[in-house]
This record gives C-alpha cells, structure tokens and sequence, in this order.
C-alpha cells in the first residue's frame, strides 16, 4: 500500500483472478478497538488493471457484540459477577458480528473473529458468530476472588495487516472479576 496517509489511496497489487472478496477492518490504534468491518466480494481482477473502489463501495458494518441471554449481562459488563463458590463452570452465550465468514463453518483456525478468555466456537448462520464463554473456578467449595478472566471478543490483526494482536470489539470489558462466593 502506498499514497495512503497522503491521499486516502490504497493500492495493492495482487494476482488476476475472476472472484477475489476484499476486507477491511477500522480500527482505533492506541486503544486497540475494532469499530467497523466493510467488505467487498465478488471482486474480479484482470492482469494489470486498476479498479477504482471508493468507500460508498463498500459494505461497511459495525463491529459489535451482544449476549444472547440477558442473565449475567450487567454483571459482566460492570466488569464484576459473584456466583456460587460450588460451581466450577459458568457459562453465557455472545454473539459476535462476523460478516466475513458467514454460513462458512466457523474455527479458531480460520475465522478472522476470536474471543480472549475460556470459549467455544459456535456456527456464524446470520452474520452473527457465536461463542459459549466460560468463567471456571479454580477452587470449587472455597469463597474467594479471581480477578484474571478475560472476556473480550477480538478481530485477529494479523489477517489485516495489523500486527500480531487483536482488536476488541465494542462493548470493552477485558477481564472480569469473579466473587465465588
């Protein structure tokens, strides 16, 4: 890519081909937020020509993520959840906006949408890719306080271009604090 900075113009240079699917991610650098997503699919592209592709162009989509059950969903969100302290698993379902693999099965491997903490990949049916997220107990049957689960879904930067770490998609929690109580 070159001209960027200075002239809103990206250019890349890639291999013909008669079906090529462009996308891209905003994201906010210093806080390390993904805002939104925008694709362009069904690309075709012929040996040495230009093709013009302005922002309206796009199919731009928020990035954002929601909880699919309202159980556990403020507490989460304030960052603070006290559960009992004979449980070894929590789990809530998330759903995550991932316009980029949908109806394509979903996998850690290849999805460009991951989550920071203990999850389980579901399917992406709707545009929407759903992740079981776990909070566990690491000492069953005693009251105490763990303040190191993370829950925070993530674009994966590395497929963007954007270094070796993810950007989290709004709303930001990071990590919660668990009262087992």
């Amino acid at each position: 890519m070159k001209d960027a900075a200075k002239n809103g113009i990206l250019t890349l240079e890639v291999p013909a081909t008669n079906q090529a699917h462009l996308y891209l991610v905003a994201v906010n650098m210093e806080n390390q937020t993904a805002y939104s997503y925008a694709m362009k699919e069904n690309l075709r592209l012929e040996k040495d020509a230009l093709l013009v592709l302005t922002i309206d162009d796009f199919r731009w989509i928020e990035a954002t993520w929601q909880f699919e059950d309202d159980d556990y969903a403020a507490h989460f969100q304030s960052g603070r959840i006290e559960l009992p302290s004979s449980e070894y698993e929590v789990m809530t379902r998330i759903k995550v906006r991932d316009p980029f693999q949908e109806g394509k099965e979903a996998s850690y491997d290849t999805s460009l949408i991951g989550h920071y903490g203990i999850s389980s990949m579901g399917d992406n049916i709707d545009g929407w890719l759903y992740f079981d997220a776990f909070l566990r107990n690491r000492y069953v049957g005693t009251p105490n306080t763990d303040h190191d689960h993370w829950f925070q879904p993530n674009v994966d930067g590395i497929q963007f271009n954007l270094g070796n770490k993810g950007y989290y998609i709004p709303p930001v929690i990071q990590t919660i604090t668990v009262d087992w109580k």
